[in-house]
């Protein structure tokens, strides 16, 4: 009975304290995100800009239906544009995180959470290791000096061979890691070796391609494990409280 205790005392611990989010870069309808969230997900990732050069309105999308629901913390991420040859004409780093924050702004008025930077070999950076520091240099700094609540979305095989194993300048403001590491264990450290200035992550995107959720079903999403009672957690947790007193308050104005 002693030992049943125990064990019982042992999941209500970790339960209360770990969080599962989802990524999507498909467009999820509001039914579906109420049955994510009735799932007991409790943050979204979208992406909100795409490799392509423009805004993704899938991304936008998904932050309007899930702010009309509101039951996750909502984050957005840009997934950078650097062939040179970005649909919208926008190339360089400012550029678009400019364009981000704007349309973020037109579109989903009330949004205070993370941006996050998405960084990955299919977006097919250049094999100038130089050339590819100073991108994302400038696209750290500039969220860094909008005041964003921003991080860098990427696994240690992708950051190393885009950037080279020594480099840590990014890490210095976008300070927030989402480890990409589909090895199917939620938490922060199984497999986890430092790299890029982090020590460690405060998220760990654990799988991905997943299209058998019973609430999305056909349309591909990731899962991501992090620390709800973490610094990370917590100030995700504040953005959500600040989004709901900001309807709150325009209802009262209404």
């Amino acid at each position: 009975m002693k030992s049943f205790l125990i064990c019982l005392l042992f999941v209500n611990f970790w339960t209360s304290y770990a969080g599962i989010g989802i990524d999507s870069k498909k467009k999820l309808d509001l039914i579906q995100w109420i049955c994510l969230g009735d799932a007991n997900f409790e943050m979204m990732f979208a992406q909100v800009y795409e490799t392509a050069g423009q805004v993704d309105e899938n991304g936008i999308l998904n932050l309007l239906a899930e702010d009309f629901d509101g039951s996750m913390q909502m984050s957005a991420y840009i997934a950078p544009c650097v062939s040179g040859k970005c649909l919208n004409g926008i190339n360089d780093a400012a550029g678009q995180v400019n364009a981000t924050l704007q349309n973020l702004k037109q579109k989903v008025s009330d949004f205070e959470g993370y941006v996050f930077i998405e960084v990955a070999t299919y977006q097919n950076w250049s094999s100038n290791k130089a050339q590819n520091q100073q991108f994302i240099v400038e696209m750290v700094n500039s969220l860094h000096f909008a005041n964003s609540f921003m991080g860098i979305i990427t696994g240690q095989s992708a950051w190393t061979s885009i950037f080279g194993a020594s480099f840590t300048n990014a890490s210095v403001f976008a300070q927030d890691l989402v480890w990409v590491n589909w090895n199917g264990v939620e938490d922060l450290t199984t497999g986890w070796t430092p790299f890029g200035g982090w020590t460690q992550p405060v998220a760990h995107q654990y799988a991905g391609n997943i299209n058998n959720n019973n609430c999305t079903i056909g349309k591909p999403i990731n899962y991501v494990y992090f620390d709800s009672e973490s610094d990370f957690g917590k100030r995700m947790k504040k953005t959500k409280v600040d989004e709901k007193r900001q309807k709150v308050h325009k209802f009262d104005r209404n």
